[in-house]
């Protein structure tokens, strides 16, 4: 008898203890079974929620939480009947009146009993939820600023950066200038030009250096042309010159003046700066969009054919432009296959290139480009193995830069079937800026590890 009185003496006096701590304590506090079932809370409950604490104890927990944070809370209790303890685990629950409370958790298993202990947190998450909104209130206020600004500038017809007419004005001029050389019978001609290497400027200097580039050539430009012509920043590092009352042999003369001073100007910092051209006559009646194309084109074909000077596009198909790029030997790189797919795409590409101005039809063109894409993208992936196998430390920016031109080509192939763009502007861009700009500042990187 004397040792059970003990054993009831002792629970009376541990019951006792734990309401004393129980009511102690501000946070809210409780045990629970395993399954979620409350034991015993305190009187914090009752401020914090509403119910009574006879009300809760025998309640199942889940039976009061968010319907969107039941999984998470079941996943918590999970964790807890396996003996593991969590911390910091936060979910809604039903208050008395309707509404909801955040409660952050800390939960102890022991056997089978879990001791928690909670604290409100609702107003700290509803700042932040408050935060947030405005961040993203401010975010969208930002983008349309910025929107608003574009719209503005490009309807104040001058670009901030360069002082030339913007994009917006080279489309409004274009109109008139094309509609005023119909009614007269005048001639009229259009040059774009595009700084070479450009990207690597900014690369190489930062784009600040890059602005003042842009800056300086736009300069330049300006004091080469008469007061009657219109100069043009139409993108990035492109520029053009709309002439009016100029025939294709003036606008060659005009372009090959800017070319030539832009090739022997020393721009600070960066040195030597050169550019292509593309130059084109409009034919009377001939629409905006072909006139352009062909100017394009011809800017392209400036490019492919190593930069730095002018091509004219003097007919409706073809730009005055023949392609014969020999192999230079210090391309090679010192692996016997890659050499010979880096030679095999360029005789390939040079090869279709050429039998765009014949006349062959698109229908086989596209299968010569197919053709072509798929080597490219076959030497890319033989290319990345190979580097990977002699520990090419930069090869996942190398990866990456073949991917970029790839999607860019599939591009223009999308373009090209469209009819946006002819085939000698997409076998420009993969002679020029996948073949040959890639081989020579690219590939180049790795030679020397593979030569040892």
């Amino acid at each position: 008898m004397s040792e059970s009185f003990k054993n009831i003496q002792n629970k009376a006096l541990t019951t006792f203890q734990l309401d004393k701590f129980f009511s102690a304590d501000l946070d809210l506090m409780c045990i629970s079974n395993i399954e979620g079932m409350f034991l015993k809370v305190n009187k914090e409950f009752e401020n914090l929620l509403g119910y009574k604490v006879e009300e809760l104890e025998g309640k199942y927990f889940l039976t009061l939480v968010h319907t969107e944070d039941v999984a998470a809370t079941s996943e918590a209790m999970q964790a807890l009947s396996s003996q593991t303890s969590v911390y910091k685990f936060v979910n809604r629950y039903l208050c008395k009146n309707g509404s909801y409370r955040y409660i952050e958790w800390k939960s102890y298993p022991c056997e089978e009993h879990v001791y928690s202990s909670g604290r409100d947190v609702t107003q700290t998450i509803q700042m932040h939820q408050e935060l947030m909104q405005k961040n993203e209130e401010l975010a969208r206020l930002t983008t349309n600023l910025k929107e608003a600004n574009t719209i503005f500038e490009a309807l104040a017809g001058t670009d901030r950066l360069t002082g030339l007419y913007n994009r917006y004005s080279f489309d409004q001029n274009i109109i008139n200038e094309m509609e005023r050389s119909d009614r007269y019978g005048e001639h009229l001609s259009m040059l774009i030009y595009d700084i070479d290497h450009f990207k690597r400027v900014n690369d190489d200097f930062g784009h600040p250096i890059g602005d003042e580039v842009l800056k300086q050539t736009a300069s330049i430009f300006i004091q080469l042309i008469r007061q009657s012509d219109m100069a043009f920043r139409i993108g990035g590092e492109e520029f053009a010159l709309l002439m009016p009352e100029t025939s294709l042999k003036q606008a060659y003369l005009v372009a090959e003046k800017i070319r030539i001073t832009f090739e022997n100007h020393f721009f600070q910092v960066v040195g030597k700066i050169t550019a292509s051209f593309g130059v084109s006559e409009r034919f009377k009646f001939e629409s905006f969009k072909s006139w352009y194309r062909r100017t394009d084109e011809a800017l392209y074909s400036a490019k492919s054919c190593g930069r730095n000077q002018v091509v004219c596009h003097n007919k409706k198909d073809i730009p005055i432009v023949s392609v014969n790029i020999a192999w230079d030997e210090k391309w090679n790189s010192g692996n016997r296959m890659i050499d010979s797919q880096h030679k095999e795409l360029l005789v390939l590409g040079t090869a279709i290139f050429d039998s765009t101005y014949s006349k062959t039809n698109s229908h086989e063109i596209m299968q010569q480009l197919d053709s072509l894409l798929f080597k490219i993208q076959t030497h890319c992936d033989e290319e990345i193995r190979i580097l990977k196998s002699i520990g090419y430390k930069e090869i996942t920016e190398h990866a990456n830069l073949h991917h970029h031109l790839m999607k860019k080509a599939e591009k223009l192939k999308i373009d090209y079937m469209n009819g946006d763009v002819k085939a000698s502007v997409f076998l420009s861009f993969i002679l020029d800026e996948f073949i040959m700009d890639h081989i020579q500042h690219e590939d180049i990187k790795y030679f020397q590890l593979l030569n040892n």
